[in-house]
């Protein structure tokens, strides 16, 4: 795979190594990027090879990290505006200190309401991942963009989970363990629950019992 070092033992972080370019979205969903049209390095490429292919997460992890945002949002908008109910009361600030604080809530809750709303999307669009003989590769990050590669000779075990959100979207996350000492654990989240227990299985050694 692209970024295995000479050292292949570990998983390899690249830090701010570039997510893959994104490519045109399939109709009906313009933002979403096609797998297919990511021209990403690989050995396959360059030994002439068919290249595996280069896998987005499932669509309805964005609906389920915009309900576990809208969850959060509005716990924390609800506790700003306690929190301001009762400094007003007990006149526990100063009235321009409160003022202040009051003007800041339609901001809080602004920035919440995005977060909730849009920034599952943008989160989305920036995870990829791709198995081949070698292992699996993870591509993630907006801000701070970063691939992960696990060489499938260092997987220890794998676990499927699934919480209760996760569970009534059908939704699972992929966890690998290394024989590493960084990256010991790898997440990959977003995952049909079918899909996620192939992947455990492709990339369990032969004589590893599966861990569910």
């Amino acid at each position: 795979m692209s970024v295995l070092h000479s050292e292949r033992g570990d998983a390899h972080d690249s830090g701010s190594r570039a997510t893959p370019p994104e490519g045109t979205g399939p109709a009906g969903h313009p933002d979403e990027p096609r797998a297919d049209t990511l021209p990403l390095p690989s050995p396959a490429r360059e030994a002439g090879r068919p290249e595996p292919p280069v896998h987005l997460l499932d669509r309805r992890r964005i609906a389920l990290e915009r309900t576990v945002n809208a969850l959060s949002g509005a716990a924390i908008a609800f506790a700003h505006l306690v929190a301001l109910l009762v400094l007003w009361i007990t006149n526990a600030w100063p009235a321009w200190a409160l003022s202040l604080l009051a003007l800041a809530w339609p901001a809080v809750f602004a920035f919440l309401l995005w977060f909730a709303i849009g920034w599952p999307a943008i989160d989305y669009r920036h995870w990829r991942y791709r198995v081949d003989h070698e292992g699996i590769e993870i591509w993630s990050g907006v801000i701070w963009r970063q691939t992960v590669t696990v060489p499938r000779s260092r997987v220890q075990h794998i676990d499927v989970a699934q919480g209760p959100l996760e569970r009534s979207y059908g939704l699972a996350t992929l966890s690998i363990y290394t024989a590493g000492t960084r990256y010991s654990k790898v997440d990959l989240p977003g995952l049909d629950h079918g899909v996620a227990l192939g992947l455990r299985d492709a990339l369990l050694p032969k004589d590893a019992e599966p861990a569910v």
